[in-house]
């Protein structure tokens, strides 16, 4: 199995910033999706530690049943055989619903909604989902990062945006 993470929105608003993606897990002999989220993570800060998302690229992906950071089941992304991730050490795929309870991690999520109405798009289902996804993915595995543009999403004039419905919008891009 292999995870492919497909970043598709910028948001920038001045309550914060963040960037939205859509994730798949894909039984690689059959090409089929086992498990579809949405993920939420900080904006591109040029990878710096606490305030940005990590560069687009290859990365592994761990299951941890705790961390000093997290006493629950959560992912850990990393360089293949390091200690951290393009130069950053610690960042986990964990439970939250807000953009501004992420240091460059990931949110993963049901759907994406403005749930505190500051303009800014949260996730829903967060731990929900987070346990969903533990299931299917094995102990360890492939990541895949890649950004496609779509534009900004304005939270305010969108139906929130589940698994189904960010896939459409992706289908109309063009082929990165």
């Amino acid at each position: 199995m292999i995870v492919q993470q497909t970043r598709f929105a910028d948001v920038q608003k001045e309550a914060g910033a963040e960037t939205l993606s859509w994730v798949e897990v894909v039984e690689e002999r059959r090409g089929q999706t086992v498990f579809d989220c949405v993920l939420l993570e900080l904006p591109d800060r040029s990878n710096r530690h606490n305030v940005s998302r990590i560069p687009d690229g290859r990365y592994a992906i761990e299951r941890l049943d705790h961390s000093p950071a997290f006493d629950y089941p959560h992912l850990w992304v990393h360089d293949e055989g390091e200690t951290d991730a393009a130069g950053r050490p610690g960042i986990k795929w964990h439970v939250a619903n807000f953009a501004r309870q992420l240091r460059g991690c990931g949110a993963p999520g049901e759907q994406f909604v403005d749930l505190d109405g500051d303009g800014l798009l949260d996730v829903t289902r967060s731990e929900a989902t987070l346990e969903r996804l533990l299931r299917v993915l094995p102990a360890r595995t492939e990541l895949h990062i890649e950004s496609r543009e779509w534009g900004e999403v304005e939270a305010a004039e969108v139906e929130p945006l589940g698994v189904s419905s960010v896939a459409s919008m992706l289908q109309s891009l063009p082929a990165p």
